[in-house]
């Protein structure tokens, strides 16, 4: 649980940084965000001095419709992560993360948060992850984090036709987002 607290509460500081919110400029590290990454300004790198850990994220990128938000006043956001220990990447990761932020009426995936996807027509079973959620101003928000191996995460980065299912919720995702995914592997090759 402290894990999650942890990787939750870094979620959250993407998410502030990705709305605009001031914040301390992070120590140098060995990776920098391309120019090249389409919504570039997604793409956060953060070392924290106290650990000696470097974290890489993207932005979120909507992973539900309009038509969900309308239907339901639900949204679904979804986005990628992964740590490396110190501040040059010495060795490739073996884990990723995939997140999931979600925000409506009431509560969608208290009970039921097990993530499959089907990447090219490969089904896989991701598990349930860890799931934390929080009443605001009659609203819920929930978070779902998913670990993954490298492997996996490759599967998912290099999918042409990327379908996910986490509890009750189906979706295929759009192209942006599986790019997003294949932009933060690509940070993860060791140079």
């Amino acid at each position: 649980m402290k894990r999650f607290t942890l990787v939750f509460c870094i979620v959250a500081l993407v998410a502030a940084g990705v709305c605009g919110q001031d914040k301390p400029k992070p120590q140098t590290t060995t990776i920098e965000i391309p120019k090249t990454f389409k919504y570039r300004r997604a793409y956060k790198v953060q070392y924290d001095k106290f650990k000696d850990q470097t974290r890489i994220f993207s932005g979120f990128f909507p992973a539900s419709k309009s038509s969900l938000y309308i239907m339901t006043n639900r949204m679904i956001s979804i986005g990628s992560a992964f740590f490396f220990d110190g501040q040059m990447l010495i060795k490739a990761p073996s884990e990723f993360y995939i997140l999931f932020e979600t925000s409506g009426g009431d509560w969608a995936f208290l009970k039921d948060h097990h993530f499959y996807a089907i990447a090219d027509g490969e089904r896989m079973d991701l598990g349930d992850g860890e799931h934390d959620g929080d009443v605001k101003l009659g609203g819920v928000s929930e978070y779902l984090i998913y670990k993954l191996t490298s492997e996996n995460f490759h599967k998912i980065a290099s999918a042409k036709k990327l379908e996910i299912k986490i509890g009750q919720y189906e979706t295929e995702l759009k192209d942006d987002t599986i790019q997003s995914f294949k932009n933060i592997e690509s940070l993860a090759v060791v140079k």
